[in-house]
C-alpha cells in the first residue's frame, strides 16, 4: 500500500505539473491570439486608411476636373439656371390648378432640354397673353372709338362734298 501511495503521489505530482504546463501553454496561446488579433486589427486599419486615402485622391481629382469646366460650359450652366428660375416663376404665376403645376414640376427632371425649352416658351406666351389681355381690350376700345370718329368725320365730309357738288351743279346750269 505504501508503494501504491507513492505511485499515487507521483501520478498526482505529474498531473499537477501537467496542469501547470497546460495553464502556461493556454496563457501563452491566449497572448499569441491577442497579439495576432491586435496585429490583424492594425493591418485592417492600415488597409482602411489606405483605401480612404485612395478614395480621397479620386474625389479630389473629380473635384478638380469639375472645377476645370470651360467658359462655354459655365455660360451654359448659367443659362440653364436662369431658364430654370424663369420656368419656376412662370409656373408659379400661371393660372393653372395647383395639381397641374405639381405634375409639371414632377415631370421636369425627366424632360429633355428641348422639351423644357418648349414648355418654357408656351408658359411665357400664356403669361404674356394673360398680362396683356386688358391692354388688348383697351386698345380695341380706342381703335373702335377712333374708327367711329373717322366714320362720323367721313359722313360730315361726304355731306359737305355732296352740298358742294349740288352747288357746283346749280352754278353750271346758270
Amino acid at each position: 500500500m505504501a508503494e501504491n501511495n507513492k505511485k499515487t503521489r507521483k501520478i498526482l505530482a505529474n498531473i499537477k505539473t501537467s496542469n501547470i504546463n497546460i495553464e502556461k501553454f493556454l496563457e501563452e496561446t491566449n497572448r499569441k491570439i491577442a497579439k495576432t488579433d491586435l496585429e490583424r486589427a492594425k493591418f485592417l486599419i492600415r488597409n482602411d486608411i489606405e483605401n480612404l486615402k485612395a478614395t480621397k485622391k479620386i474625389i479630389q481629382e473629380e473635384n478638380n476636373s469639375v472645377s476645370e469646366i470651360s467658359a462655354e460650359e459655365k455660360e451654359i450652366l448659367v443659362n440653364l439656371e436662369a431658364q430654370a428660375k424663369k420656368l419656376v416663376v412662370l409656373l408659379h404665376n400661371s393660372n393653372m390648378p395647383e395639381d397641374v403645376k405639381e405634375a409639371w414640376l414632377a415631370l421636369l427632371p425627366k424632360m429633355s432640354l428641348e422639351q423644357m425649352e418648349r414648355l418654357l416658351n408656351i408658359l411665357e406666351a400664356k403669361y404674356l397673353d394673360e398680362q396683356t389681355k386688358d391692354i388688348d381690350e383697351e386698345y380695341k376700345k380706342r381703335v373702335k372709338k377712333i374708327a367711329k370718329g373717322f366714320q362720323e368725320e367721313k359722313k360730315v365730309l361726304e355731306k359737305k362734298f355732296l352740298k358742294s357738288l349740288d352747288k357746283f351743279k346749280k352754278n353750271l346750269k346758270i
